[in-house]
């Protein structure tokens, strides 16, 4: 059970800039279903202040599973297109590109290794708006493009894990998934090859075959999603979008 000193929460009469819109909205992650309604704001991320910029409020967690009774997150930000967005909400990295807030159409992550904290600062883990990070990469990024603008989804070459060679050439690039998804035999192959463990999302699914993957990594990766492209990219045709995984030291 959550208890409010778990989370901060979101408190509008303590706003003067919100402003009450009331729809209600339903959503259904990977773990299950949330629902609540939606409100207007000024939404600071890393001191980027977006005006104007609706957002949901959850009532319901319960479909968020386990990882958000234990995870160290109060909210989940959307970082896809507005094309899948509940209700065709502009997502606030949009509305930053449209608000003059940042100059590149541009954002990357860096993942740390560290398992728990606390965490010395150069190897935190990073989200990057406007630009990215150099200090975590040497070399050069490549470009591929995105076959659909709706998740950060692009054609992958191939999947290679030992002596296998997975069929599956359509991937999504996701920073805010806990499991492993694909072809339901792909995946169970791959989990038997690296360990992984059935871990049912919700109580009613433990013998479901939709059950996620516990995986356990060895080592960690920068991963980077760019979209380099017009100022207004849902306006435009795409361009060259960006993801590159490379292992790193720190």
């Amino acid at each position: 059970m959550l208890t409010a000193s778990q989370f901060y929460r979101y408190q509008p009469s303590k706003s003067s800039t919100y402003q009450p819109n009331g729809t209600k909205y339903n959503i259904r992650y990977g773990s299950g279903p949330v629902s609540g309604f939606l409100s207007e704001d000024s939404v600071s991320v890393g001191g980027l202040v977006v005006k104007h910029q609706t957002f949901a409020e959850v009532t319901n967690v319960k479909g968020l599973g386990p990882a958000f009774a234990v995870g160290q997150f109060d909210g989940i930000l959307g970082m896809a297109f507005q094309s899948i967005s509940v209700d065709d909400i502009t997502p606030p990295f949009q509305n930053m590109l449209a608000q003059g807030l940042i100059n590149e159409a541009v954002f990357a992550f860096y993942l740390s290794n560290e398992a728990a904290p606390p965490l010395p600062p150069l190897i935190k883990g990073e989200l990057i708006i406007g630009g990215i990070d150099r200090k975590h990469y040497t070399g050069e990024l490549h470009y591929v493009n995105l076959t659909s603008e709706t998740y950060w989804e692009t054609q992958a070459d191939k999947l290679v894990i030992g002596d296998y060679t997975s069929t599956t050439k359509k991937v999504v690039l996701d920073t805010g998934t806990s499991i492993l998804a694909g072809p339901t035999e792909e995946v169970k192959r791959i989990a038997k090859m690296v360990g992984a463990k059935p871990f049912p999302l919700q109580p009613s699914e433990c013998e479901s075959p939709s059950s996620a993957l516990a995986l356990s990594r060895s080592r960690s990766h920068l991963l980077a999603c760019l979209a380099h492209g017009a100022a207004d990219p849902l306006q435009t045709p795409s361009r060259a979008r960006t993801w590159q995984s490379f292992p790193t030291s720190r």
